[in-house]
């Protein structure tokens, strides 16, 4: 009630009622010594630290802080709009479903989960590892309610959605180190036309993986050997395979399911032409 009549502004904030507003700020550095406000500019870094405002700057090359190593994405660079757009939906219908369910750590970690992506969607900030394994939390919370949640027409699209975005999410940071890890018994666990699938499919990915894939040529290069090495694999059938290995063969499971949910010519021209069945491959993307 204090402003009822107008607000006495100080520059960014009033001095009768305390409420801020986005101008007028008094910037020190990154902070503003009136309000608090950060702002991404202006920041005194001790390596990828911030000392005023205790916020990490990485300076990301390829899928990294070239400073301190840490795994690190911008939402932008990371998914498509569809891709976004699913986790979004994922992200806040979980959030209801949590809180009408009471289940207040798990509520609250989603809602973190929420604010965390929304602001890297608006203004391309960074999203680390832990960021990404709770996205991926939250996007498993949704699909283990999607019973619930969704009508009888969208389970399947709603499920395929989330298999792919979880192994999108669980690849990404794994995907060039074929050492972290158990190794997967791959052979043992899937039969022999499943496993002629995968061997389709890296195939097909050999050959329509493209520049606009990567993020700078020597990645491409090296993304295409990493395929080549895998699919090895299928003339020996080892009875193990690398951690690394088995990430690969669920990269490619995710891509091509992406380009069929995004409705891509070729590889629905190519998936019809294979026969292939869109449930085999959401259960072998859920064997990492």
């Amino acid at each position: 009630m204090a402003c009822l009549f107008g607000h006495k502004w100080d520059g960014c904030k009033c001095t009768k009622c305390g409420k801020s507003r986005d101008e007028g700020h008094q910037w020190n550095g990154c902070k503003c010594e009136k309000c608090g406000k950060i702002r991404d500019e202006g920041h005194q870094l001790n390596g990828c630290k911030c000392i005023r405002c205790e916020k990490n700057v990485h300076e990301i090359e390829g899928l990294k802080c070239k400073h301190c190593g840490e795994i690190c994405i911008t939402v932008n660079r990371m998914f498509t709009a569809e891709e976004t757009a699913f986790i979004t939906v994922a992200l806040m219908t979980a959030k209801v479903f949590l809180a009408d369910k009471d289940i207040a750590n798990l509520s609250e970690w989603n809602e973190t989960a929420l604010s965390k992506f929304k602001e890297a969607l608006s203004n391309d900030a960074i999203l680390t590892k832990d960021d990404m394994t709770a996205l991926n939390g939250c996007i498993m919370i949704y699909d283990n309610c999607i019973d619930q949640l969704v009508g009888i027409s969208q389970r399947p699209k709603q499920r395929m959605w989330c298999s792919a975005l979880t192994a999108k999410l669980a690849s990404v940071t794994i995907l060039f180190n074929p050492d972290i890890g158990e190794p997967k018994e791959f052979f043992t666990q899937f039969n022999n036309d499943e496993q002629e699938l995968c061997r389709k499919l890296l195939s097909y990915e050999i050959v329509n993986v493209g520049v606009k894939d990567a993020v700078n040529t020597r990645q491409l290069t090296q993304y295409k050997q990493r395929l080549e090495e895998v699919l090895q694999l299928f003339e020996t059938k080892p009875k193990t395979i690398d951690y690394g290995d088995a990430v690969l063969i669920q990269y490619t499971l995710w891509r091509m399911s992406v380009r069929v949910l995004e409705n891509d010519s070729t590889a629905n021209s190519f998936m019809d032409s294979q026969n292939i069945d869109m449930a085999v491959l959401e259960k072998m993307m859920s064997f990492i």
